[in-house]
């Protein structure tokens, strides 16, 4: 978390999480600075949802269609 706190006294616009290790504790931490988190790493479908039901705001998917279905199916 402190990797977190110190890209927001930097003046970072977001972070970037890895599918492996993102939690809504981090998620939730950077967006209460103000960061946009976002995942990378993703190689499935579940690792789609994680990152969609942490509240991430975005991710690197090579399946951008996946994720309009899950998110047409959630809205």
């Amino acid at each position: 978390t402190e990797a977190v706190q110190r890209c927001a006294r930097n003046n970072f616009s977001m972070i970037t999480l890895n599918a492996t290790n993102q939690s809504r504790e981090i998620v939730v931490l950077a967006q209460s600075l103000g960061l946009e988190a976002r995942s990378s790493g993703i190689s499935s479908r579940e690792k789609m949802i994680a990152a969609a039901e942490l509240g991430c705001n975005g991710m690197t998917i090579n399946w951008p269609d996946w994720l309009m279905d899950y998110v047409r199916q959630h809205a």
